[in-house]
């Protein structure tokens, strides 16, 4: 059966082990770009311009065809690549792409209905299919768009895992990883939220306000502002010793506004 990986560097397994060894990048790239929209045309002019921008070269039909070719080779009986209306199809014929994947568990569980708990197992399973930056290692104009895209959603999969984590009583699980993100982005303020969040559910409320004194720093010598929304509604919730709900959409704070000049 097949898999691909788009969470992580492109790549392809069959029954018989990874089907892309050597693969040029514009040939991953390609592969790509079939997965995401696997049992879909994907028109030939799309191929180009996510390969090669708004001014391909002469040469970039032949090199599609190229590449095409080389993949049906390399895919053989694990998938179906088929010319149809003017593009190509990708058939999995039962085989998995990941991004697929992760976007299905994202869903189920956003249905009306789920538990905390099973919400927080879901968005595991999802965030656990992530293996490194995706499409790794491909900088074309399509995987510049699609990757901020995907990472995107892994931000919005990490937020709602952590607030149905300290929802079903597993805040420790989610220290860590909110921790993690506010490492590679001081100034993400949702995540700042939810981590002083879960630190004052564990009964860590000092630690929680020096998150909270970090992010307006940071802030402050970036941005020129203090921090608002929902992580200064959680401040304030801290500083009352005060319960922090379970969904931080509930509470609204104002940012605060920049001060008047007065002649």
């Amino acid at each position: 059966m097949l898999h691909i990986q788009l969470l992580g560097p492109v790549n392809a397994w069959g029954d018989g082990g990874l089907l892309t060894t050597n693969c040029r990048p514009q040939e991953r790239l390609a592969l790509a770009v079939l997965a995401d929209r696997a049992e879909h045309v994907v028109a030939r002019e799309s191929f180009v311009e996510g390969i090669w921008g708004a001014l391909p070269p002469d040469s970039a039909l032949p090199t599609l065809y190229s590449h095409i070719s080389r993949l049906r080779r390399r895919l053989g009986p694990h998938a179906g690549l088929v010319r149809a209306h003017g593009g190509y199809l990708l058939e999995l014929r039962g085989g998995t792409v990941d991004s697929h994947r992760f976007r299905s568990l994202l869903e189920q569980a956003s249905r009306t209905g789920t538990s905390p708990l099973d919400a927080c197992d879901l968005l595991e399973r999802a965030l656990g299919l992530w293996r490194s930056v995706p499409l790794g290692g491909l900088n074309a104009p399509w995987a510049v768009r699609h990757r901020d895209q995907l990472l995107r959603l892994r931000l919005r999969a990490l937020l709602r895992w952590s607030d149905a984590a300290r929802a079903c009583g597993r805040a420790e699980h989610a220290v860590d990883a909110l921790a993690e993100l506010l490492d590679e982005d001081p100034l993400c303020e949702p995540a700042a939220a939810r981590l002083m969040a879960c630190l004052h559910t564990l009964g860590h409320g000092a630690q929680a306000l020096r998150c909270f004194a970090r992010l307006r720093e940071d802030l402050g010598h970036a941005l020129g502002h203090s921090p608002g929304g929902q992580a200064q509604a959680v401040h304030a919730l801290v500083l009352r010793d005060e319960p922090v709900p379970a969904d931080l959409s509930s509470l609204v704070a104002q940012r605060q506004p920049p001060p008047r000049h007065t002649l």
